[in-house]
C-alpha cells in the first residue's frame, strides 16, 4: 500500500464520489448508485475539499467550477488507496444489485464503503451500472389448464341433458 492520502480519511460516501468520478462517472452517476440525490452528492464533494484543505467554489458556479476544484484529488485517487478494504468483495448478485439501484439500507452502504477502497470493485460496479439491467429471461409460454373445457363440456352436456329429458 502507498502511504496515506488525505483522501482515505474521508467519509465513505466521500470517498466514493470521488473515486466513481475519477473512474469516470458523473456526480450524477456516482450519487444514483449510492442512492443520493445531486445536491447530496456535491455537498459530499464539497466537504471532501473541506477536508483536505483545498480551496471549495461556490453551489452557485456550477459542476464545472466544482470539477476544476477536484481537479488534482482526482488525479491523486486514481492511485490505488492506502487503506484496505472494510469487507470482502461483494458476490456477483450483491455487486449486480448495487450497480442496477436494487440494494438498500446497511448492505448499500457497507458496499459502497468497500468500493470506495476496492479499485477493482468500484471499476466493476462502474461496468455493470453502464450496461444497465441484464435483460429479462422470457417467460416460458404458459401451459393451458384442460379445466376449463372439462367444466365447460360437462356443463354442456348436463344443460343439453336437462334441455333433452325436459326436467
Amino acid at each position: 500500500m502507498s502511504a496515506a492520502h488525505p483522501v482515505d480519511h474521508l467519509p465513505p460516501e466521500s470517498r466514493f464520489a470521488l473515486r466513481a468520478i475519477a473512474g469516470g462517472a458523473t456526480p450524477d452517476e456516482a450519487g444514483a448508485l449510492m442512492r443520493l440525490d445531486g445536491p447530496t452528492v456535491r455537498r459530499h464533494l464539497r466537504a471532501a475539499l473541506r477536508g483536505i484543505d483545498a480551496a471549495v467554489p461556490l453551489g452557485s458556479d456550477g459542476d464545472d467550477a466544482l470539477l476544476a476544484a477536484l481537479a488534482p484529488v482526482l488525479a491523486a485517487v486514481r492511485e490505488p488507496p492506502s487503506r484496505a478494504p472494510s469487507t470482502r468483495c461483494p458476490s456477483p448478485d450483491v455487486a449486480s444489485a448495487l450497480a442496477t439501484l436494487r440494494l438498500d439500507g446497511p448492505l448499500l452502504l457497507a458496499e459502497i464503503e468497500h468500493a470506495a477502497d476496492c479499485p477493482a470493485c468500484l471499476t466493476r460496479l462502474l461496468a455493470l451500472h453502464r450496461a444497465g439491467p441484464a435483460p429479462a429471461a422470457e417467460a416460458a409460454p404458459a401451459t393451458s389448464s384442460p379445466w376449463p373445457v372439462v367444466i365447460g363440456t360437462a356443463v354442456g352436456v348436463a344443460a343439453a341433458a336437462w334441455y333433452l329429458l325436459g326436467w
